[in-house]
């Protein structure tokens, strides 16, 4: 998950509730999963990427930028050798452009 150190309990559960969501059909993202995902985005005012499996369910979260998500991935399953059947939903508060190192490759 990230660095969940200093989070609040509060915090934590609210990361957890988005563990047990899952998204139906064939959509990239549904509305109540967006609401969900923004209330905790907004509880917690950091940077949230969730990696979503090909049955619509919460694989990971991260907390941090983007770019840390995929270096973590790499490093810990290799994913770079060959496709994967999973979505990548981030939120942010960022107000500028996106970077050269935001751009992931890996889903």
């Amino acid at each position: 998950m990230g660095k969940i150190q200093n989070l609040k309990i509060s915090e934590k559960k609210a990361l957890s509730s988005l563990l047990r969501k899952k998204i139906i059909g064939e959509v990239l993202i549904s509305k109540e999963f967006l609401k969900s995902l923004s209330l905790v985005h907004d509880l917690l005012k950091r940077n949230l990427n969730l990696v979503i499996n090909h049955r619509g369910k919460v694989d990971q979260i991260f907390i941090g930028e983007i770019w840390e998500l995929e270096t973590h991935l790499n490093s810990k399953f290799n994913v770079k050798n060959g496709p994967s059947n999973k979505r990548l939903v981030s939120i942010t508060d960022r107000k500028n452009e996106f970077e050269k190192k935001d751009k992931v490759t890996l889903i």
